[in-house]
């Protein structure tokens, strides 16, 4: 082995050991409809500083969703109608 995989193989393990790993996405529900009609969304972005909602049911600009500890977004909308509705996710200003 070279001085220079050496060295390359070395720094792997280290930044292996350290815990510096992509973080795994959670399982998400989302859209999760409840029994009262209304409806929860979240969305998995843990380096996000804004993620909002955007949908055909809002009747105004796009609802801010709220980060929990483990970067799920999430927001309560409705109660809605029953219907087929379109939606969307901002992060960080893009669509």
């Amino acid at each position: 082995m070279t001085p220079r995989s050496a060295l390359l193989v070395a720094l792997w393990f280290s930044f292996a050991s350290t815990g510096a790993r992509m973080q795994e996405p959670p399982v998400l529900v989302s859209p999760d409809v409840r029994p009262d009609r209304t409806v929860v969304f979240r969305y998995w972005a843990p380096r996000a500083a804004v993620v909002q909602l955007s949908g055909d049911f809002i009747s105004g600009p796009p609802v801010t969703m709220t980060k929990d500890g483990r970067g799920v977004w999430s927001v309560s909308q409705g109660p809605l109608e029953p219907n087929i509705y379109t939606y969307g996710f901002i992060v960080d200003g893009i669509s």
